[in-house]
């Protein structure tokens, strides 16, 4: 095969451009990726096409001639199936190739092959064979039989389904993928193109070469081209719509410039943007109008574990990996958007928790305090008291006094005392309410009753504005403590001879309680501290009566459990007005209606 071997110009250039596309198809090999292993297959069979009928245009001999065609055709019959198999393995589609299908191109190939090989006993491929010496140098001429023109419909029909196949895809693909998916079909139509030239067309120099093989010397340089220019291979849209595309965190491609150049649907759903997303940075598709801090920009660095909170509550983590040829110069940037919303959600509620707590420590501190200086201090002077009323150290009228300072420490303390297991019995039950229904009136005077004695004490008047027939559905007993605190408040810091005045009336959907007096009144920063919420603070009334702040603390904690709030007026020195308003139970609502529960 290789002796009398007369080499020209075509057959040189077909050896060495098939030798390139060897080297090629080795160095696409090495990638292992399935679809770069069929594209490598493909472009080797290519080149033994190329390289073998190099030597066939070399052959001066018939048989020479006829033995390199057997040579070529090892490839010939394995490119169509090749290139059709590649073609559903870059779109992502190779699951439609069934064992059937690869035992009918195998079967297709092989049979022509072996057609080929025994072409001298039948002459179904060949009619006939015979030298042309009429050009520049020796070539075959073909009379194509039967079976020849039976496998040019095959070829073309496996080659057209492949273009088919990508054409489609093309539709469908991004633009990112869109100069890659072009760049293929252009590098393969061209010796397509040249193949169709020479058996439909005739075109053929000489009156018999083909130039096919030498079509491939271009589509190898596009190719190599594609490779180191535009990492032809590097992502193919099979990888992408397999990975990218499934993730539920959104994910952004940035080139050098931080362009956005490529993206999965869950960053389309971060963005919420409307029209084309390419072309434009992430500054500009999250400005400040939908996220609360501006993104930063980005270098070769990146970011990393960056929080992006917008505007409509949704908090992502953001992440970069820069992207670096094998040379290590910087190409742009692959950010990855994760979702923490519920994370940080989970995290603000744990320190709200935290800071509650740290709240309820200090509320307990207070307490122990109010124990040990506020109760132990009239217990401490009762002691004394009791000693010095036992002894004959004081007169009758000296005694007496001390018995009337008695009485009303041991007043205060009981006060105190009341409201220090009130408040322990709202801690051991919680805020599970203990819900009736019962007449509003009765509440104010039940509330009023133990009340009455320092009233009088003081010669103060009480004023009663009630308007009759409100009925709530809420825990009496705690919504009593409310009243009593108030009242007693009321009485506390308004002045012998003054006036309180008690209101109960509806106001729209609610029945709404008044406490009034025309006492001190407060300034703006004790209306302060009385409106914070947690704190805890000693004063004295107008008769020195002494108040640890607990009773309003209780107020506050039992009206926010009934879905209510307190509302304190004051003017220093003309009184104070503390109020407060209770959901009404409508006329025709029973108490064993479920939906009286929701006015809990």
């Amino acid at each position: 095969m290789f002796k009398d071997l007369e080499f020209n110009i075509f057959a040189l250039s077909l050896i060495l451009s098939g030798g390139f596309a060897f080297i090629l198809a080795a160095w696409i090999m090495r990638k292992r990726r399935q679809t770069f292993n069929w594209f490598s297959l493909m472009l080797a069979a290519a080149a033994w096409w190329a390289v073998a009928y190099g030597f066939e245009l070399a052959s001066t001999r018939l048989d020479q001639m006829m033995a390199w065609i057997k040579v070529e055709y090892l490839g010939i019959v394995s490119l169509p199936s090749l290139w059709l198999i590649f073609c559903y393995s870059f779109i992502g589609r190779d699951n439609r190739l069934n064992n059937l299908t690869f035992l009918s191109l195998l079967g297709y190939s092989s049979i022509t092959y072996i057609v080929v090989l025994t072409n001298a006993g039948h002459h179904l491929f060949y009619e006939s064979t015979n030298i042309d010496y009429s050009g520049p140098f020796a070539l075959l001429n073909i009379v194509p039989g039967p079976y020849y023109h039976l496998h040019t419909v095959v070829f073309y029909s496996l080659v057209l389904a492949g273009y088919w196949a990508l054409i489609a895809h093309l539709r469908h693909t991004k633009p990112v993928f869109r100069a890659q998916n072009r760049l293929l079909i252009i590098g393969t139509l061209i010796p397509l193109t040249v193949n169709i030239g020479y058996i439909f067309l005739d075109i053929r120099p000489y009156g018999h070469l083909d130039l096919t093989p030498f079509a491939f010397l271009l589509t190898s340089f596009i190719i190599a081209i594609g490779l180191m220019r535009f990492g032809l291979f590097d992502i193919s849209p099979m990888a992408r719509s397999k990975v990218i595309q499934n993730l539920k965190d959104g994910v952004a491609v940035l080139d050098i410039r931080a362009r956005l150049i490529d993206f999965n649907p869950a960053f389309e759903q971060i963005v919420q943007q409307d029209g084309e997303l390419f072309g434009f940075k992430i500054q500009e598709l999250l400005p400040l109008g939908k996220v609360e801090d501006p993104f930063p920009e980005l270098d070769e660095k990146g970011i990393l574990d960056y929080l992006v909170r917008l505007k409509d509550g949704r908090v992502f983590e953001v992440s970069t990996n820069g992207l670096f040829e094998k040379t290590g110069i910087f190409k742009g940037h692959a950010v990855l958007f994760k979702d923490v919303t519920a994370r940080v959600e989970n995290q603000r509620a744990l320190e709200l928790q935290t800071k509650e707590l740290m709240k309820l420590n200090d509320l307990k501190d207070r307490l122990f305090s109010v124990i040990a200086h506020d109760l132990r201090g009239p217990l401490l002077s009762l002691k004394e008291t009791m000693k010095l009323v036992n002894s004959n150290a004081i007169n009758e009228a000296e005694r007496n006094e001390l018995l009337k300072l008695l009485t009303t420490e041991v007043d205060q303390s009981v006060g105190l005392m009341q409201n220090l297991l009130d408040w322990a019995q709202s801690q051991q039950k919680g805020e599970k309410l203990e819900l009736s229904l019962f007449e509003a009136q009765d509440l104010i005077k039940e509330a009023v009753e133990p009340l009455q004695a320092s009233i009088d004490k003081k010669q103060q008047h009480l004023l009663k504005e009630i308007e009759t027939g409100i009925s709530l559905y809420a825990d009496r007993e705690r919504l009593k403590i409310v009243l009593r605190n108030l009242i007693n408040n009321a009485i506390k810091f308004t002045p012998e001879k003054g006036n309180i005045k008690v209101i109960l009336k509806s106001k729209g959907e609610e029945a709404w309680f008044a406490v009034e007096d025309n006492g001190l009144g407060l300034t703006e920063k004790q209306l302060q501290k009385l409106k914070s919420a947690g704190e805890l603070e000693s004063t004295f009334g107008t008769s020195n009566e002494k108040g640890s702040g607990l009773g309003l603390m209780l107020v506050r904690d039992y009206l926010k459990q009934h879905a209510s709030s307190l509302e304190i007026k004051s003017q220093l020195g003309f009184g104070s007005t503390f109020s407060f308003g209770l959901v009404l139970i409508p006329e025709d609502t029973h108490p064993s209606d479920p939906d009286l529960y929701k006015y809990q």
